[in-house]
């Protein structure tokens, strides 16, 4: 009898198929280049620290010209600079008080001056001052100015002072006490050295002590002819 017939053996499992190729690595970044050589500090500047900067440069010094001022407007270039603050005021018609201060401006009768009010502000100093000016010679600084007091007891004392920068303040013209109900005309030259210049009005005892002040005018002097070129 023939042996039995045995079975044929499974078929091998199927083979999985091939994994696909990993991918290349990604290229490196190519090299950065190189930084730039750094440049040699700067030399240190003379105003580097502990050295302060420079101040910023001042304002050239005003036209002494636009000085001059009829106050009809307002006061021009003239600042008040009393220690204790008392103003200047600017007026038109008379001043508050009676038997003190014009009964109108200089100009025109009705325009506008400025004087120092005297009531409850005995012994006062009104200090009215220009800005800072420059001159090529001496100049001269003109003015009409109002003293009043009918009872001539208690008007106080008008004074212009110039100032330079060697000597400080120097009075060039004053007047004290009643100098009748009319308005003034006066006049002072101002060095060629003065670089500033102010009016100062002082209060008298009481109240009849309003001096006033109107057109304020600037003249520089006319330089002489340059001498002439002698004759060949």
């Amino acid at each position: 009898a023939l042996p039995p017939t045995r079975p044929p053996p499974p078929p091998p499992p199927p083979l999985s198929p091939p994994s696909p190729p990993s991918p290349p690595p990604p290229s490196p970044p190519p090299p950065s280049p190189p930084p730039p050589p750094l440049s040699p500090p700067p030399p240190p500047s003379p105003l580097s620290p502990p050295f302060l900067p420079p101040p910023p440069p001042s304002l050239p010094p005003l036209l002494p010209d636009m000085i001059s001022c009829d106050f009809e407007v307002d006061n021009c270039a003239w600042i008040d600079t009393a220690p204790d603050g008392y103003s200047w005021t600017r007026m038109s018609g008379g001043t508050p008080s009676s038997d003190t201060g014009p009964s109108g401006d200089h100009t025109t009768g009705s325009g506008s001056y400025l004087y120092t009010e005297a009531s409850g502000r005995s012994n006062k100093l009104h200090q009215l001052e220009s800005p800072l000016f420059s001159l090529q010679q001496a100049a001269t600084l003109s003015f009409f100015y109002h003293m009043h007091d009918a009872l001539r007891l208690y008007m106080g004392t008008l004074s212009i002072e110039a100032y330079n920068n060697e000597t400080g303040w120097t009075t060039l013209w004053s007047r004290t006490g009643d100098q009748g109900n009319s308005w003034l005309d006066a006049a002072v030259i101002l060095p060629a050295s003065a670089t500033k210049v102010r009016f100062k009005g002082l209060t008298g005892s009481g109240f009849r002590s309003d001096m006033a002040l109107d057109d304020v005018s600037f003249m520089q002097f006319t330089p002489p002819p340059p001498p002439s070129a002698p004759p060949l």
